[in-house]
């Protein structure tokens, strides 16, 4: 639950519950409504992308938390490229190796790619308002059981303006030109994506 009384199971203190600090320390923001200090806001830059935009809607910090997402940004495609920066390697399935590509940390990429075979296909999965490709890995992980020759590529969509507030979204969700806009620049993105896994199969990666 959002709400940190909620999570407190019935009869316990918080110190009994043995909570990481961290988490600790996130209830504690959702108690003052506020991330004045510094470990309050790193902790907050550490989260997920779409963690971070709803925690930020939910606690009504408008912009106040966003200073980490103004270095620019990487399309899906240069986040996957060679070099570009971090990969996590999380734990594998019986047939897939699973990473998290962390070139741009509001943008992370989930890759899962066949342990046994060459990949043969690439599933692409988009996310929904406020998530983040992060968020799709148990969904990746089922699907990914019955289909142990394909690769499943899990892009972060960049932060935008919708009828939420600020976070990761394909298009804007206002009217007029701006959905266009947003609209044909997912488009270039996810064709860009699909370029590059499509020469990574043709090359037997």
């Amino acid at each position: 639950a959002a709400d940190p009384a909620l999570a407190v199971p019935c009869g316990l203190t918080r110190e009994a519950c043995g909570w990481s600090p961290e988490v600790k320390l996130l209830f504690q923001i959702f108690e003052d409504r506020d991330i004045g200090d510094e470990r309050r806001r790193k902790l907050l830059y550490s989260l997920d992308p779409g963690a971070h935009a709803q925690l930020r809607n939910c606690l009504r910090l408008g912009e106040k938390a966003l200073p980490f997402l103004s270095c620019g940004t990487l399309s899906p495609a240069d986040c996957l490229a060679a070099g570009s920066g971090p990969v996590l390697e999380r734990e594998a399935t019986a047939d897939h190796q699973v990473q998290l590509h962390m070139a741009h940390r509001a943008r992370p990429v989930l890759v899962l790619s066949p342990l046994w075979e060459r990949a043969t296909a690439t599933v692409v999965l988009l996310h929904g308002v406020f998530q983040s490709g992060r968020m799709l890995e148990r969904l990746a992980r089922d699907l990914a059981r019955s289909l142990p020759h394909a690769r499943f590529v899990a892009p972060t969509a960049p932060m935008r303006l919708s009828p939420f507030g600020m976070g990761p979204a394909w298009f804007e969700g206002r009217e007029g030109e701006e959905v266009a806009e947003s609209l044909e620049e997912a488009r270039n993105e996810i064709l860009e994506l699909l370029a590059l896994e499509r020469r990574g199969l043709d090359a037997g990666q």
